[in-house]
């Protein structure tokens, strides 16, 4: 027993240490027996829930795709299953404890939200975190049918109140994750990280709409009740955004990119009343060697476009072309801005989007392998055309839409 006591002792120390291969060596020397000292390691681990060697806590994160509507066609039911492959893989690699999952409205039927489930993606219905009734009624009106998508892009906001995940990423379905993402989950400890929509800035912007295809929240009960203490106010002006702060005065504004935008770069106090710092962005690009700066206060972390949801925009292609940037780098693609949707078969006219619809496109071959369809099965590996009767849906029953 007093063996068992000091070479536990010793591990915890080395694993403290930065010279941890060194001192574990040593620990094993002096207590002249490997098979205790690797049997208390892993019963250390166990314990404190670290991946060997990490050293840090290991989180629970929810990968949760934002649904407005049910599958509309064979061609976005293939885009989900493409979604939740890629996801899978994200999980497989990740030391981190993963759930995926879809945030769907609380009106999907039951049939609706099946469909889902059995494309690997489990629904998890929501209402609105405030409903259009209990709303200032003129902001109501406002965006109800705002953005892309109406008052229904509000149910990202739900990711700030899921505080059963230590994180919660809210991607758009027509993301693809390409690679683990786990520094950058490590690294966003407070408030919520994603990348600023330059793109729809205008001159006098405070700070720009968060693009809303990749919100990462670390969840906060607090947090999420002022957002919804905010959506009430519905404080929202034309020319100056969010109670007139120069912040979320752009398109779909007034909807969850204006909000978190206004609320985790600016907002100091919800209640009793709603005051903010009014310093603005330090702007940059976000790309390498052109980064904005936040002022202190905000709690949002302005992540490299390069890396995560990257959009193919002109200010990216001039980087890609001056080698400033590596495409193999990206982690999270958005088939958005001049990228279309590969199951639209749109022409990829650039060299990033190229390299984005080509690994769409492997990882549909390696869900066909998954699924044991043969090569011929789904009309190939990639379109017959262009346009949307051009893709050929998988032959496989997911689920019957």
């Amino acid at each position: 027993m007093e063996l068992r006591i000091s070479s536990y002792t010793r591990l915890f120390v080395a694993l403290a240490a930065t010279t941890f291969v060194a001192l574990q060596q040593s620990c094993v020397s002096s207590a002249g027996g490997e098979d205790t000292e690797a049997a208390l390691l892993q019963f250390h681990l166990k314990q404190h829930d670290n991946p060997v060697g990490g050293g840090k806590k290991r989180l629970r994160i929810a990968i949760a795709a934002y649904v407005s509507q049910p599958i509309p066609t064979l061609a976005w039911r293939d885009a989900f299953a493409v979604f939740a492959y890629a996801a899978q893989r994200v999980k497989n690699q990740s030391r981190h404890a993963i759930d995926i999952m879809a945030i769907v409205p609380d009106t999907f039927t039951e049939h609706d939200q099946q469909v889902f489930a059995k494309l690997g993606i489990p629904a998890r219905p929501f209402p609105p975190p405030v409903s259009l009734q209990e709303m200032n009624a003129t902001f109501a009106k406002q965006v109800e049918h705002s953005g892309c998508c109406g008052y229904s892009e509000n149910l990202k906001l739900h990711g700030a109140g899921m505080t059963q995940y230590d994180r919660v990423l809210v991607l758009d379905a027509d993301v693809l994750l390409l690679d683990p993402m786990d520094e950058l989950f490590d690294q966003t400890t407070q408030g919520m990280a994603g990348t600023f929509d330059y793109d729809l800035a205008i001159e006098g912007t405070a700070f720009p709409t968060i693009q809303g295809g990749f919100f990462l929240f670390v969840p906060d009960k607090k947090d999420y009740d002022a957002l919804k203490q905010l959506v009430r106010l519905g404080d929202w002006r034309s020319g100056t955004g969010w109670h007139g702060s120069g912040t979320g005065y752009a398109y779909g504004g007034g909807l969850a990119t204006g909000l978190v935008s206004f609320y985790y770069n600016m907002v100091d106090t919800v209640y009793p009343k709603v005051s903010f710092r009014p310093e603005p962005l330090k702007y940059g690009t976000d790309l390498p060697g052109n980064y904005s700066t936040v002022p202190a206060g905000s709690r949002f972390q302005a992540l490299d476009r390069s890396i995560y949801d990257v959009l193919d925009t002109e200010d990216l292609r001039v980087a890609w072309e001056a080698k400033a940037i590596d495409l193999s780098h990206i982690k999270a693609f958005h088939f958005a801005g001049d990228c279309l949707k590969p199951w639209d078969c749109a022409l990829a006219k650039t060299d990033v989007c190229r390299y984005a619809t080509d690994k769409w496109w492997q990882m549909r071959r390696e869900l066909k392998q998954k699924l044991g369809l043969d090569a011929s099965a789904g009309g190939g590996d990639q379109c017959s055309g262009y346009g949307e009767k051009a893709y050929t849906p998988l032959k496989h029953d997911f689920a019957l839409l």
